[in-house]
């Protein structure tokens, strides 16, 4: 029998977290309950109908763990069972990213709350595309290189660099590729109006070369964990450097 007052046995405490907060209560139940891997996906009447939930409550608690489970479906946290039977009976299962968040410590909860408050409306809408989902669901690292190899692939395509180019490096992108697009002299989407001097071309092509290094390098990574802070601030920072391909591109012409 599925029963979230095991975990939260105050309505008032249920309604007032926020959908990421209860979600994460409510894998935890549906883990708790679940026979054989599965769980029923209608388990809703055995929540709301629960005797120690107030009666003239239960609207509010349906729509508070209905807009939870829509969130642990949305972020790949539970799926429908593939296996004929058991799809064809409703059952649902935990993904393998499910079954990692069940071991989540309160302070990573905290942290997954702290992500989830964050609007992603703010990131620029490409990088809230390709890491938007990752960011609220905990894989800040993900989240981070899938940001910087967007901010390079844009960079790299509006410079349109050589085929030369490309076959002296071995490949496409990477940080010689930043160096060549912003090169101070000859970069294809380096200022060069008079009023900007070198220390400022020097200083863009240093950022951009600097950024790939630090957060689109995987090893990088392997230092330590980052917070989800950090990471709203690192995710920040990559929607600028992507406005500041877009305004280079919009300044010398469109590729």
């Amino acid at each position: 029998m599925y029963n979230l007052q095991r975990t939260i046995p105050n309505v008032e405490d249920l309604l007032s977290m926020t959908p990421d907060m209860l979600s994460i209560y409510l894998l935890r139940e549906l883990a708790r309950s679940r026979q054989a891997d599965y769980f029923d996906r209608n388990f809703l009447p055995q929540i709301t109908d629960a005797p120690g939930y107030p009666r003239d409550r239960r609207d509010e608690v349906e729509d508070a763990v209905v807009a939870a489970f829509h969130l642990l479906e949305q972020r790949g946290l539970v799926r429908a069972a593939r296996e004929h039977v058991n799809a064809k009976n409703g059952k649902m299962m935990l993904t393998g990213k499910g079954e990692h968040m069940l071991d989540a410590s309160d302070e990573k909860i905290l942290e997954w709350q702290r992500a989830a408050e964050f609007p992603v409306s703010l990131l620029h809408p490409k990088i809230a595309e390709v890491s938007g989902v990752e960011f609220r669901s905990g894989e800040y690292v993900k989240a981070i290189m899938n940001a910087y190899k967007e901010v390079e692939i844009a960079a790299h395509e509006s410079a349109r660099l050589d085929p030369e180019f490309e076959q002296k490096h071995g490949h496409l992108y990477g940080r010689p590729s930043m160096r060549q697009a912003f090169h101070p002299k000859t970069g294809p989407l380096t200022d060069k109006d008079p009023g900007t001097d070198e220390g400022e071309r020097e200083g863009m092509s240093n950022l951009f070369d600097g950024a790939v290094a630090l957060y689109r390098n995987s090893s990088i990574h392997e230092k330590g964990p980052y917070t989800a802070v950090e990471t709203r601030e690192i995710l920040m920072f990559a929607s600028l450097l992507l406005r500041t391909v877009e305004t280079a591109v919009v300044r010398v012409g469109s590729p």
